[in-house]
């Protein structure tokens, strides 16, 4: 019963560049619960420090279990980490597009613009969904950017061994890449802390200060692939993309047909195309029209792992939280974490 379900509703200071403490959304929040009847059944938390939103995520998720739904106003970012802190305990997530990017809410929502009136007002009275999840694993050592640590730059974070196999497990909700795209990313975060007003903006900038890279990442792969197959190899990748939701990276759209309650991962990589063809490919990677070109290659993975085949260490991201490692394995973990859909 709805009266029976509470609700926390966390809104990230950080998202947005901090645009949602400027923001009426805590009071439109407050009335349509209170108009839902269910005034006792939420709370609201604006994120402190650094970790706050795990922290909170988890201790409701503990209290309230499969009663309670934690809605997040953020981006990926902040949504990963309420994946990663109520996850197994039944609590459901929910989300709230309120960051620089909101690329997962795109695949949610659409790419159409929904108003934040007409989220807010159906958030009292959620579906449930199971959604799938991506589960990584990392050797010892694996090297993480922090975005929030200093504001002034990314800080390297090693974190400590978590799995029973001596390893570091996460959850990603929606991509894990590698390659050029998280060089695009990594700079998109230094112009962001250099220039807090270019947003989103970032992204696009970046792409064009890569447009002469002619980088490539060569790796040995292992992957299971979604009709029973294994296969392994080598290849000299540019970007490689593991998709459970459709878009990152501020719109761009490696698998337009990605859909995260299916059970597979929609694999998207790409190979050096020239430099004639670099910027023409790009642009309908963002539209995502480039399904049908000789250097994109689309596969539906159930699991697998990448080892760096040279002397450099893997540079990826999932939910562009920024790793390097020398080797990291996926898996996806079907319908595990109760998605609280609106009715819109």
């Amino acid at each position: 019963m709805e009266s029976e379900r509470k609700f926390l509703v966390i809104l990230s200071g950080k998202a947005g560049q901090g645009k949602i403490l400027n923001s009426d959304l805590s009071n439109q929040i407050s009335q349509s619960f209170e108009k839902a009847g269910l005034s006792s059944n939420y709370d609201i938390l604006i994120t402190q420090h650094e970790g706050h939103i795990n922290e909170a995520a988890k201790l409701f998720a503990g209290e309230y279990g499969d009663k309670g739904v934690v809605y997040i106003a953020g981006g990926d970012g902040s949504l990963n980490e309420v994946a990663q802190a109520i996850h197994g305990s039944g609590c459901a997530l929910g989300v709230i597009p309120a960051g620089t990017a909101n690329d997962f809410a795109k695949t949610i929502f659409g790419k159409k613009k929904i108003s934040v009136k007409d989220i807010v007002e159906a958030m009292p009275h959620p579906e449930f969904k199971l959604l799938d999840l991506m589960r990584l694993s990392f050797p010892p050592g694996v090297c993480l950017y922090s975005q929030y640590a200093d504001e002034e730059v990314l800080t390297e974070v090693y974190p400590e061994p978590n799995g029973e196999d001596g390893k570091v497990t996460a959850y990603a909700l929606n991509v894990t890449s590698f390659g050029l795209d998280t060089l695009i990313l990594r700079r998109a975060y230094e112009l962001m802390k250099s220039n807090p007003k270019i947003g989103g903006n970032a992204y696009y900038v970046s792409v064009v200060n890569n447009l002469g890279s002619r980088k490539v990442f060569p790796a040995r792969y292992e992957l299971e692939l979604s009709n029973g197959e294994s296969v392994s190899g080598q290849k000299d990748y540019v970007t490689l993309a593991l998709c459970n939701g459709g878009f990152y990276g501020n719109g761009f759209n490696p698998a337009p047909m990605a859909d995260p309650y299916d059970g597979i991962l929609n694999l998207c990589d790409a190979v050096w195309m020239g430099r004639m063809r670099f910027l023409p490919l790009i642009l309908r990677y963002l539209k995502g029209k480039h399904l049908n070109s000789r250097y994109i290659s689309i596969t539906d993975v159930l699991s697998g792992s990448f080892v760096s085949a040279n002397d450099e260490e893997i540079l990826g991201n999932y939910d562009g939280l920024i790793f390097r490692a020398p080797s990291f394995s996926f898996e996806v973990i079907p319908r595990t974490l109760p998605f609280a859909r609106l009715k819109i």
